[in-house]
């Protein structure tokens, strides 16, 4: 009767002929190096990043770049409040050095500040907007709870269900029509930073 092995025993005799490609394995560990830089630069917004991809090895600082663009590119995404404009300052310095056309990038980080600035303007506009719109609907209900409580009743609009569901559906259609339009900005990075290595 042969001998029953277990599924480990089975998945390491599979695996034990599959040798790792030392290229893959540096390639991961370089785009990782990379990614950290944009962590460092965060936390010290002085960082001169050409220096730290400079001191990497030759023969890896593509990988570093590719890694730190990754990063770069993730982090590019629509503000939920002012304090999120920060980012494109270190979005910024972050791809001066992985794109070499230095003035474009400057230009593309001016523009997308502004457009930032736009949504997060839109966006104020339509809480405010809808608000107004549904303060008539909350005093009422809140006159009905006083009288059934017998005391003043406050609804935050922020509690309410109605006004919740009609923010966010208000919200996710404005924030889809600026990332459709922000899906450009992506694809023009991703272009100047091929053209870059």
């Amino acid at each position: 009767m042969g001998e029953i092995k277990s599924a480990l025993e089975l998945a390491l005799e599979r695996t034990s002929q599959i040798k790792s490609d030392p290229g893959a394995v540096r390639a991961y560990e370089a785009k990782n190096r990379g990614k950290r830089l944009f962590a460092a630069l965060r936390e010290d917004p002085k960082l001169d990043l050409g220096k730290a991809i400079k001191s990497e090895p030759k023969d890896e600082r593509r990988w570093v770049q590719e890694g730190l663009f990754e990063v770069i590119d993730a982090n590019l995404t629509l503000p939920s409040s002012e304090r999120d404009l920060a980012t494109v300052d270190l979005v910024v310095t972050g791809l001066s050095a992985v794109i070499n056309d230095r003035g474009t990038v400057k230009t593309l980080g001016d523009q997308i500040r502004q457009f930032f600035s736009q949504y997060l303007d839109d966006r104020k506009q339509l809480i405010e907007g809808l608000q107004k719109q549904y303060a008539p609907r909350l005093r009422e209900r809140e006159q009905q709870m006083a009288k059934q409580y017998g005391r003043p009743v406050r609804i935050d609009p922020a509690t309410d269900p109605e006004f919740g569901k009609a923010l966010q559906d208000n919200l996710g259609r404005l924030q889809s029509s600026y990332a459709s339009a922000f899906v450009q900005v992506h694809e023009q990075l991703r272009g100047m930073f091929e053209r870059s290595r």
